[in-house]
């Protein structure tokens, strides 16, 4: 089910359980943020005043992406972030998925509705934020900060179940790039200044990227050669890539800090920059072949009416 709070939110979508209505969905929903739940650390029960808006179904025939919301900021009205992320992906039909919006089902549900967001959904991004809670890569907390187990736990689960599937595009930012990473089987670098000492600003900061070759030439082809380029960073950890894993090193910094992975079946673009905030020529080019990597899936989609069950 689709919900809108207000013509200024983004669209959201939630499942709805078998014999509930697509209101006491949303009901149900609020009160899971008004319960004991983890996930009101990053997402205040306030930020829902009601249960208001309207409420419909997904639409059929058109090229669907769905937006990972992990914080609170992704759910208001006007949300800065999503809306300008969305605005340069204006060929696809948009959603966010709502934070935490599956803890409510029982495990057999959960995967339900995230098969239905496979069957429906030819492309799933994961943007920027907060850490990824260590203990998903079986590490103690050494300097990561402000991250939420209970919301970490329910993205792995969907970009397991979505990348297991090889039927839609992944695309990952920053946090998405870090946390898609971990759901894979990698571990992470929990703090850059610390533990690599690296002569590169990467918060806040403009540095060159270097190109490396790989199968699918993903990050290549969206360039246009494999020259250099200058991204935008804003983070202080790093994916640890290692060999022999789904994923591809596509990009490096100066000093070897992971700044881009592909999937080795070509259904999938990781980067720890940010080309969703800058106007550069390859942070255009980029989200231009993350469209063409999502409209490439979308004949392997049936749109059924979803997200009951």
């Amino acid at each position: 089910m689709v919900w809108q709070p207000t013509p200024s939110h983004p669209r959201f979508l939630l499942p709805v359980k078998e014999g509930e209505t697509n209101r006491q969905a949303v009901e149900s929903y609020r009160a899971l943020l008004h319960s004991g739940t983890e996930l009101k650390e990053v997402l205040p029960p306030s930020v829902f005043q009601n249960s208001e808006g309207s409420y419909s179904e997904l639409p059929k025939g058109r090229d669907k992406s769905l937006f990972i919301a992990n914080n609170a900021g992704d759910h208001r009205i006007d949300a800065a972030r999503v809306q300008k992320f969305m605005a340069q992906l204006p060929q696809t039909d948009n959603y966010v998925l709502a934070l935490g919006a599956a803890e409510r089902l029982r495990p057999g549900a959960r995967a339900q509705f995230y098969d239905k967001i496979v069957s429906e959904f030819a492309g799933l991004v994961a943007m920027g934020g907060d850490d990824v809670t260590p203990k998903m890569y079986r590490e103690p907390v050494t300097y990561a900060r402000g991250f939420n187990g209970a919301r970490d736990a329910l993205e792995i689960e969907l970009i397991r179940a979505y990348v297991k599937a090889e039927k839609g595009f992944m695309f990952g930012v920053c946090r998405g790039h870090q946390i898609t990473s971990v759901a894979l089987g990698y571990k992470m670098v929990q703090d850059i200044p610390i533990e690599i000492q690296s002569p590169t600003r990467h918060a806040d900061n403009d540095h060159v990227v270097r190109q490396l070759t790989t199968t699918h030439g993903i990050l290549r082809t969206q360039i246009g050669s494999l020259r250099p380029f200058e991204a935008y960073s804003w983070h202080h950890q790093s994916v640890i890539f290692h060999e022999g894993g789904p994923l591809e090193l596509a990009a490096v910094s100066p000093e070897g800090i992971t700044e881009a992975l592909e999937f080795k079946n070509g259904k999938g673009l990781l980067v720890q920059f940010h080309p969703e905030l800058k106007s550069a020529p390859e942070s255009v080019a980029i989200l231009e072949g993350v469209w063409n990597g999502v409209r490439s899936h979308v004949g392997t989609f049936s749109c059924r009416r979803v997200l009951r069950h």
